[in-house]
Formats: structure tokens, C-alpha cells, sequence
């Protein structure tokens, strides 16, 4: 058999199809993909699957995940969506290992709090470091969208704040260091927001880390550019007619362990005014006033 259903852009192909009283489908032996005709760029293979009229998940046992035609996943229970509504719920975790970290897994489980908000919440372990939660809370409205992100350990057991625990021990034996080795915490928060109104324009982005080392230990953040230098910028705009004009602070936080700080802009002002003269011609005033450090 091979179906198309349009309202759920599926398509494939499948050794039998059946439809219960109830609407529901059940495909047996099926290939499922959102590729056009022609594309072959991913499916999903199913021993079963199983499908309501009105139900944001499929049910499918026996999967298999294929790029190509190469399998990079299997499970034998998997739900997956087929319509684009929000829905609270597990997402795919990561799971990976390194040597220096041993096994790490983190589950992210999604939020849909509201129509204009939502968060996910991950846990995640590992297992030479210890375990920890990573969060994101999401917030849209008329006049502003705003992102907060964090991730907290307790007590990281192989990094003190300065050193790994294998340095540590080192250079003890060596009469270069004295005490306890004492676990650190670690945790990253951060804001990303803009928002406008009634001619007022506002802007955030912030990033902090506990450490220089955060970066290569426990990985990168989405909304951070380079692990080098973190920024932190907030601007306030204003625009009425042919005025406008903008307040900037500005300053860098530098995790490469550099004696020389990044220049910051605390605060800087420009200003600009477009006026008409006849025709196709206008003029303009601009000014610019910074304070730098």
C-alpha cells in the first residue's frame, strides 16, 4: 500500500493499512517521510504504527530512524508528532562520552505553559562530574520576547574553580599546592530580550559563567557567540519622527585568562535628527557621545 495524508504532510509506503471504527490507523511493515517525492533524505521505518483522527503524537513500536538509507537510531517504542501544536512532554535526549567525563546524558523535558510562554527543563548527569539542571524559559508579548537560560552543578567532583582534579594532585606532590582539593560549583545564567514600544526600543544580552574553564568542560550555549569573551550589552532606543536616538552599555568579560580587559562603552549616547528640504533632498544632524574604558 502506499497513502499520502496531506493534512499531516506523510507520505509512504506500508505492507497493510487498517482504519478502526474510531478513525484510527494502523499501519504495519510502513516507510514514513515528510520528504517531497523524489527525497530521500530521511524516514522512518516502522513495524507498527499507530494513528487517531485528532492526536498530536503517532505511536510507533519496532522504529527505526534511517538518513538515507544509513539506520542512526532504533527504539522499540517511539511517539513522535505529526501536527505542529505545542505539547509538554520528553524530548529526544543526548547521551555522549569522553574520557575525561566519563558517560553524559542529559533529558530535556518541554513546558507548553501557556500560548505565549513555554519552558524546558534538562537534567543531566555525568557521571565523573556529577549531576546537574539546565533551564530556559521563553516569553513572548506584543511588545517584547524574552529568553532567561541557566545551568546549575552542585559540586563539580573533578574541578576545584582553578584546577582539574588531575592537576591538583600533581602538582600536591609536587609542593605547589596544599589542602583539600574542594569541589567547585558551576552555572551559567543568562538574558536575551528585545522589546519596543510607543516609539521606546530595549535591548539585553547578558552572559555569565562561574569560571574561565566552563566552556571546555561542560560545553557551549546557544546564544553565545565565542567562549572566548562574553558580552554584556544593554541599549535603550528612542525614534519619534525624524529623531533618533540610542543609549548603549557595553563591556566584555574575558575567559581566556587575558591581562589586558576588552574595551567597554559605559555608557555611549548617539543622536540623529533627518529633517526635509525641497524635493528629493533632506539634511541631517549626528552626534555621538561615548565614555570608554
Amino acid at each position: 500500500v502506499q497513502f499520502l495524508l496531506p493534512a499531516l504532510s506523510l507520505r509512504g509506503q506500508a505492507a497493510s493499512i487498517e482504519r478502526a471504527s474510531d478513525g484510527r490507523l494502523l499501519v504495519r511493515d510502513g516507510r514514513l517521510t515528510r520528504c517531497e517525492p523524489g527525497n530521500r533524505a530521511w524516514r522512518l521505518d516502522v513495524g507498527e504504527l499507530s494513528l487517531a483522527p485528532n492526536d498530536v503524537f503517532a505511536t510507533a513500536r519496532d522504529a527505526t530512524v534511517r538518513v538515507g538509507d544509513f539506520p542512526v537510531l532504533y527504539t522499540p517504542y517511539l511517539r513522535f508528532p505529526v501536527r505542529p501544536d505545542r505539547q509538554s512532554g520528553v524530548l529526544f535526549p543526548d547521551i555522549g562520552f569522553s574520557e575525561q567525563d566519563g558517560l553524559d546524558v542529559r533529558v530535556p523535558y518541554y513546558l507548553n505553559l501557556a500560548e505565549n510562554y513555554d519552558a524546558t527543563l534538562a537534567p543531566r548527569l555525568i557521571s565523573d562530574r556529577g549531576a546537574g539542571l539546565e533551564g530556559e524559559f521563553r516569553h513572548l508579548s506584543r511588545w517584547e520576547y524574552t529568553t532567561l537560560s541557566g545551568y546549575y552543578m552542585p559540586q563539580d567532583d573533578i574541578f576545584d574553580g582553578t584546577l582539574s582534579r588531575d592537576d591538583f594532585n600533581r602538582l600536591s606532590e609536587l609542593g605547589e599546592v596544599s589542602g583539600d582539593f574542594e569541589p567547585a560549583d558551576r552555572w551559567l545564567c543568562g538574558i536575551d530580550h528585545e522589546g519596543g514600544f510607543d516609539g521606546f526600543t530595549t535591548r539585553i544580552d547578558y552572559r555569565a559563567v562561574s569560571d574561565r574553564d566552563y566552556f571546555r568542560d561542560l560545553g557551549g550555549d546557544i546564544g553565545v557567540s565565542s567562549q572566548f569573551e562574553l558580552e554584556r550589552l544593554a541599549q535603550l532606543g528612542y525614534r519619534v519622527g525624524g529623531l533618533d536616538m540610542r543609549l548603549t552599555a557595553q563591556r566584555f568579560d574575558r575567559l581566556d585568562g587575558g591581562t589586558i580587559d576588552p574595551y567597554q562603552r559605559l555608557p555611549q549616547l548617539d543622536a540623529r535628527y533627518v529633517g526635509r528640504l525641497l524635493g528629493p533632498f533632506e539634511w541631517s544632524l549626528a552626534t555621538q557621545v561615548g565614555s570608554f574604558d
